[in-house]
């Protein structure tokens, strides 16, 4: 007999460290952002790629990922951040 196991993304609780994290890319991403209008203007692509960098890395502090165990009669409802074994 063998078990399937699938895997759903949940929200989680935020953390000092998550929340830590957050704050020190968006306060890099704008002080590149001023230092490039002031300073220097290559720094405004420095800006960019963190602002990208944010986008991608920022959204993925919020979710967790948790593997559910489904056996031969089981099926999985997925409601708003949580997960049911039926």
């Amino acid at each position: 007999m063998s078990d399937l196991y699938t895997e759903v993304m949940v929200a989680k609780k935020p953390t000092v460290k998550d929340q830590l994290i957050k704050f020190v890319l968006i306060l890099f991403t704008v002080l590149f952002a001023l230092a490039g209008l002031v300073l220097m203007p290559i720094l405004l692509v420095a800006a960019v790629i963190l602002g990208v960098v944010d986008y991608v890395f920022i959204p993925r502090l919020s979710v967790a990922f948790c593997a559910l165990l489904l056996g031969q009669y089981a099926s999985v409802r997925l409601t708003g951040a949580r997960a049911t074994v039926l």
